[in-house]
């Protein structure tokens, strides 16, 4: 096995760490990583926009996760989002929970709603959870 193999199999198991750890927030079903490792989504969801452009998203073992369980949803997502800033974004058809990776970046998300909102079409806030960092905002679809 060579280095990179090992470095990229070590980067695909964190990652699905990270969905497992988010599982209450996902719909039960089989899971898949785009080959870049920034989405994971359900594989009944191919055709949603945020999925039919990725790379390589061909069902493999490796990228592939089940989430099953009885315990408790809180949030009913399909789709992960890993964003380049360490946030995590889950989607469901209606709306976005936003993960933030600290307080500073849950803040600054509230801070920019309140500033650009009265400016321009931006999803609502539909809840906020400062105790989590979490936000909910509505989804918007493109037609």
């Amino acid at each position: 096995m060579t280095k990179e193999f090992k470095k990229y199999n070590k980067e695909v198991q964190a990652k699905k760490d990270q969905v497992i750890e988010w599982s209450a927030y996902l719909e039960n079903g089989l899971y898949t990583l785009d080959k870049d490792l920034r989405t994971v989504f359900n594989t009944t969801k191919t055709a949603h926009p945020m999925v039919n452009n990725l790379k390589n998203t061909k069902k493999e073992d490796l990228l592939s996760l089940e989430i099953e369980g009885s315990r408790l949803k809180y949030f009913k997502g399909s789709i992960l989002w890993f964003c380049i800033n360490g946030d995590i974004k889950i989607f469901s058809d209606d709306e976005v929970l936003v993960i933030c990776s600290n307080k500073e970046s849950y803040q600054r998300k509230i801070a920019n709603y309140t500033y650009f909102s009265p400016f321009f079409r931006i999803p609502s806030l539909i809840n906020q959870d400062a105790k989590h960092n979490m936000l909910t905002e509505a989804f918007i679809h493109s037609f």
